[in-house]
């Protein structure tokens, strides 16, 4: 006689912090494995960020990542690791650092760096946790910019800070916000000649503004 196969029972987990909402299924009994359909929101708008599928605590499927107008800006295939589709603008630039010989050369590559994640989440988090210190405000320092630069190998992905005032404060600020808002985001490395290599991304400037009343 046929056997029947019996679907395993799940159970749906909501999860806060500061600048997240996630909601997702895992195994009814064992809540540490995540089996099933998956949210990602703002904790206060409850902008969707990011949507996908996971099977046994791993990504499958194709997985889809939202703008700030909840408009898909990447879609991505975690089964064949390809990138579907992106409408990500091209401000934010790729330069390949490419061996060839002794030295290091940029290079037009195949397919640039990409970033697993909503871009009006990393952008979101930086601008809601980075602060301008009162004591550059306090010397006349109302407004600085910065840039966040992703190092991408096929090893991991190392985050710089380029700031255009180099306070200690300010920069350590910028530090724990780049850190914060790329918590567990995965990068696609770039590829040259069907091979990763290491690429630079840089993304685009984030402005701080500040005033202090007069006394």
């Amino acid at each position: 006689m046929p056997s029947l196969l019996l679907a395993q029972p799940h159970k749906t987990v909501k999860k806060r912090s500061m600048h997240l909402f996630e909601q997702f299924e895992v195994l009814a009994d064992n809540d540490t494995v995540r089996d099933g359909a998956y949210q990602k929101r703002s904790i206060k708008e409850r902008k969707l960020f990011e949507e996908g599928q996971y099977k046994a605590n791993k990504r499958v499927g194709v997985w889809t990542f939202y703008s700030a107008s909840e408009q898909p800006e990447l879609v991505y295939d975690y089964d064949t690791r390809q990138v579907k589709s992106s409408s990500r603008g091209s401000s934010a630039s790729s330069v390949a650092q490419v061996q060839e010989g002794d030295s290091v050369v940029a290079m037009v590559l195949d397919d640039g760096p990409v970033y697993l994640a909503s871009s009006a989440q990393v952008y979101g988090i930086i601008a809601r946790t980075v602060r301008l210190p009162a004591s550059l405000q306090r010397n006349g320092v109302n407004f600085v910019s910065f840039k966040v630069m992703a190092t991408v190998s096929a090893n991991g992905t190392r985050y710089r800070v380029i700031s255009s005032n180099q306070d200690k404060e300010l920069l350590k600020s910028c530090r724990e916000a780049v850190d914060l808002a790329f918590k567990d985001v995965d990068w696609v490395p770039a590829r040259y000649r069907d091979q990763p290599v290491t690429a630079t991304y840089l993304f685009e400037d984030v402005t701080l503004q500040g005033y202090i009343r007069p006394r």
